[in-house]
């Protein structure tokens, strides 16, 4: 009878360690590869989960821009609009959030993953003063839907394709063709409600903007594009194309109306395209440009808000490609790290700072640690920038030391930890400094036992990760060794506190009535 109750037993639990979904963080993460400019090679990281596509109301903001006049950066024959009530009433009507945002809205940073999932640019064109802000949104996983002329931004700030970048694309990637009706070329999730060669419309028969997919498929990004529709009887004249990155950045749609008039055979195209452009992140990540950080992300956050911009560009674009979505914290007259800017994300970062954290910007950060989020916090070995650091985390076991620093070379001593799945060794190229930790914090790696440059601990329902070196991960340097592998394994790690854990226990017996086989007695 014991024999078959243990049978029982083992098919119970590998039927429930088959049918049962773990927390990535707990998985052995496989082997990762870095994402740059110029090796667009698949990636090996697990798909987005069927759990994480939650039904919720999705959130669109058109660009709102009365000033139809073009920026210095169309050198074209653009006609633009400002008119999209009809699109806007499409998407209402379907259930959809709709906003509007002006230049003055997306200079003040509100264009954010956080509080809206698809920018529409509606035949109309960023201001100069707000193009590098409409891409910050699409790099840190926005959606965006491009009408017509609004073709001249995507070529110019190189998103479809980044070859155009600088350039206005015309003649080269695309051109204006006198079209009205348009086939469907594709079945795609954005083209669902249509077969093979339907037709839809266009506002009315005048010149469209259309790729010329020939030349498309010399780009970079040739594998990633989809041809939906093209001009009817003209395949290479590609009216309708989507864009699904595997190199960072969110997905693209280029339609070719107007937005001002849509016809009933085209109101599915636009409505399936935003449920197919908003974005199921795993984790919202927020990067602190408030106190000034040594190093920044992209080239435009210096001088005004970090030391060095263009830094952790290439560890974004794989968060991004990863499920994550990426935004940047501005420095603010209402307020910095408060505890509203803190809720929508799951993981924060902060950099060495070179602004002091406030008492009331401490407290709000670790009561959003303590409520369960993640703070990832990269130091150096800067005397001055250690010690907000160290004034920050003056309540948990982790802090910088100020006294000694570690070597340049490899940080090949590591604790077993979640993190280090899938690791062996980090390479620090420039003299990291060291950490120190007591009570429940714990080491993760270092140059030995006594030399710990990366640590950890779990502070009330949150976590954080202390690193002494923050070069590790900036330029192509997150693709040496282990680097990628771990900043990737600190994300889920992070973002993941709150996940429900199944442990499967084999007949496990203890005496402790207090013993867990997981945490330990």
């Amino acid at each position: 009878m014991k024999k078959q109750n243990r049978i029982l037993l083992t098919v119970l639990g590998l039927y429930f360690m088959v049918f049962t979904i773990i927390p990535s963080f707990l998985l052995i993460s496989p082997t990762v590869q870095a994402s740059t400019t110029s090796d667009r090679t698949g990636f090996q990281e697990l798909k987005p989960k069927t759990s994480q596509f939650i039904p919720r109301t999705i959130r669109v903001a058109f660009y709102g821009e009365l000033n139809v006049t073009r920026p210095s950066y169309d050198t074209t024959s653009s006609i633009l609009n400002s008119n999209y009530t009809a699109l806007w009433n499409v998407l209402e009507n379907a259930g959809y959030q709709v906003y509007n945002l002006t230049k003055a809205d997306v200079l003040s940073h509100k264009l954010k993953t956080a509080d809206y999932d698809v920018f529409i640019m509606a035949d109309n064109l960023p201001r100069e003063s707000i193009v590098n802000y409409v891409k910050e949104f699409w790099l840190g996983g926005g959606g965006i839907l491009s009408l017509d002329s609004a073709i001249v931004y995507l070529n110019y700030a190189g998103i479809l394709p980044p070859e155009s970048e600088g350039g206005d694309g015309e003649g080269i990637y695309w051109n204006y063709i006198s079209t009205y009706e348009q086939n469907i070329t594709m079945r795609h999730p954005i083209t669902k409600s249509y077969q093979l060669n339907d037709t839809y419309l266009t506002d009315f028969n005048a010149g469209w903007a259309s790729y010329d997919w020939t030349a498309l498929q010399g780009t970079s990004i040739a594998s990633d594009l989809v041809m939906l529709g093209s001009k009817s009887g003209s395949s290479n004249d590609a009216t309708s194309v989507a864009f699904d990155p595997s190199n960072g950045g969110g997905r693209v749609v280029q339609l070719p109306f107007s937005g001002k008039i849509i016809h009933s055979n085209t109101e599915n195209l636009a409505i399936d395209a935003i449920e197919w452009l908003c974005p199921r992140p795993k984790g919202r990540i927020l990067f602190d440009l408030s106190h000034q950080p040594f190093y920044g992300v992209d080239d435009w956050d210096e001088p005004d808000y970090a030391t060095w911009g263009e830094r952790y560009y290439l560890w974004r674009d794989n968060l991004v490609n990863r499920s994550y979505t990426f935004d940047k914290l501005y420095p603010s007259a209402t307020g910095n790290l408060t505890s509203n800017n803190l809720a929508p994300y799951d993981m924060l970062i902060l950099g060495s700072p070179t602004i002091n954290y406030t008492a009331n910007e401490i407290s709000s950060v670790m009561n959003w640690v303590n409520n369960g989020g993640g703070l990832f916090i990269l130091g150096g070995y800067y005397d001055a920038n250690s010690q907000r650091i160290n004034d920050l985390l003056s309540s948990t076991g982790l802090n910088v030391n100020l006294t000694n620093d570690g070597a340049i070379g490899m940080a090949d001593y590591k604790e077993e930890h979640p993190t280090v799945e899938g690791c062996t060794q980090l390479e620090l190229t420039v003299l990291p400094g060291l950490i120190n930790h007591t009570g429940n914090a714990f080491p993760i790696w270092g140059q030995s036992s006594k030399a710990i440059v990366i640590g950890g601990q779990e502070y009330g329902n949150g976590r954080i990760i202390l690193s002494g070196d923050m070069f590790f991960l900036r330029f192509n340097n997150i693709i040496l060794e282990d680097n990628l592998q771990f900043s990737i394994n600190v994300a889920n790690w992070l973002t993941a506190s709150q996940a429900e854990v199944l442990i499967y226990v084999h007949e496990h017996i203890s005496s402790d009535p207090n013993d867990n086989p997981y945490r330990g007695p």
